[in-house]
């Protein structure tokens, strides 16, 4: 996706993905899992950056209480 979208970086990649109808998600690397965030403007501060996020889940969604880069 970044290729085709000309993305240099992993937040090019991600706006480039929302501007086309996308939306901001948290993706866990350890389980390898999506969690979609049901705030997508705290989101979109945070685009394409380590992040911990902290919220209530429901489902595969999270409920964001908020969004803090991790160093």
């Amino acid at each position: 996706m970044m290729k085709q979208e000309g993305a240099k970086n992993a937040k090019e990649c991600s706006d480039a993905c929302v501007k086309a109808g996308g939306k901001y998600v948290l993706y866990d690397a350890a389980t390898k899992t999506i969690h979609q965030l049901d705030d997508q403007h705290k989101a979109k501060e945070f685009s394409g950056r380590k992040v911990k996020v902290m919220g209530s889940k429901s489902g595969e969604s999270i409920h964001v209480s908020s969004i803090k880069p991790r160093p």
